[in-house]
């Protein structure tokens, strides 16, 4: 993993120097946390992959697909609100 790590960080810095600020931007952002990146193989404890959350949202990510989203700030607070409710009881 030390020769990934090495070499996605290199790859990562060339990308800083891409004329498009976008895609600089997005490079920088990574480097700003790289260590982030491979906090799975120091701790145990850290997943692989982000699954578990992904599944606690599905629920409201359905729904809101189901129901093609609010037309309005207040109605979005609402869901919000109510989908907290139901998670948290």
């Amino acid at each position: 993993m030390f020769r990934i790590s090495k070499n996605l960080l290199d790859w990562l810095r060339k990308g800083e120097h891409i004329l498009t600020s976008w895609f600089a931007g997005k490079f920088v952002y990574i480097l700003k946390h790289e260590q982030g990146l491979w906090v799975f193989l120091h701790h145990k404890r850290v997943p692989l992959t982000n699954n578990e959350a992904e599944r606690c949202i599905r629920g409201s990510r359905i729904m809101r697909k189901i129901c093609f989203g609010t037309s309005s700030y207040r109605g979005e607070q609402f869901r919000s609100r109510v989908l907290f409710v139901v998670e948290t009881m």
